[in-house]
């Protein structure tokens, strides 16, 4: 998809915020995700727990494989994700990168991307 939006220089320069919206609104593999308080958000709902640990597990091995990790934060069957760079400060090529491969993890187990936890 041709975005026309100012590319950082590298993988550690941090996006404008403006930047960071475009992308998310044009962007269909990151779909469902949100951007609020500097952070991209998104959150999953599975049938049960242990769904719900597994995918957190995924997540794990996956972020320690490219050592960016994410907020997690685990209600029951519910997940919240939080990506975001601290330094440089914001959101960068890194986020993007992890936000679609959590993507990609989530499809072996059922679940329903839900609105974000403010």
């Amino acid at each position: 998809m041709g975005l026309t939006m100012a590319t950082p220089t590298t993988p550690t320069t941090a996006y404008s915020t403006e930047s960071v919206q475009q992308r998310l609104d044009n962007d269909d593999a990151l779909a469902g995700w949100r951007l609020h308080e500097g952070q991209l958000k998104q959150s999953f709902t599975f049938a049960t727990f242990p769904q719900a640990m597994g995918f957190v597990n995924r997540i794990a091995a996956a972020a320690e494989s490219v050592q960016h990790h994410p907020e997690i934060d685990i209600r029951f069957s519910k997940v919240f994700i939080k990506l975001s760079t601290h330094e440089p400060a914001g959101i960068t090529q890194k986020d993007f990168d992890l936000a679609v491969k959590i993507d990609t993890l989530v499809r072996p187990t059922i679940a329903r991307a839900g609105s974000v936890a403010e």
